[in-house]
């Protein structure tokens, strides 16, 4: 094996484990490899290093697939999947919430349309006309009272 991978091996140990990386030192050997370790060899000029740890988490969710193994991408793909119908359905009930409190708002605008006109048809009815006259008041009334039970309940 190559002494370097085994450097950075190890190097990528000390990294990854904060209580075991208090002192690094880094020295160059007799061949002129780079080195890392807790002691340096004897006649060596070693430096101590601190450690930068980073940690990048992935830029897009596309990244995170190429990450992930066949069944997590599955159940991924069925977790997006659900939050899109959960949004859509969310997206529908708002937009008929939308339309019922129109709706609601239509009907009282009818209901008091229809309420004033027979209330109206009545007071005339009141201050007397001839009987062909009545009868047709009368019609227009129970027509408005058929309106009011249809809008107002």
């Amino acid at each position: 094996m190559d002494i370097r991978i085994i450097s950075y091996a190890g190097l990528l140990l000390l990294i990854t484990n904060p209580a075991l990386s208090t002192d690094i030192q880094r020295w160059v050997d007799k061949d002129g490899q780079i080195n890392f370790g807790d002691i340096a060899p004897q006649g060596t000029d070693s430096i101590p290093v601190k450690p930068e740890i980073i940690t990048t988490a992935p830029s897009s969710n596309d990244s995170l697939k190429e990450i992930l193994r066949p069944g997590e991408r599955r159940m991924l793909k069925s977790y997006e999947k659900r939050g899109k119908r959960l949004i859509k359905a969310k997206r529908n009930s708002q937009k008929k919430a939308k339309r019922n409190r129109k709706q609601i708002a239509n009907a009282k605008k009818k209901c008091s349309y229809h309420r004033r006109k027979k209330n109206r048809l009545k007071r005339r009815l009141r201050e007397g006309y001839k009987s062909s006259e009545k009868r047709l008041i009368e019609d227009k009334i129970a027509k408005h009272e058929l309106k009011v039970d249809e809008y107002c309940n």
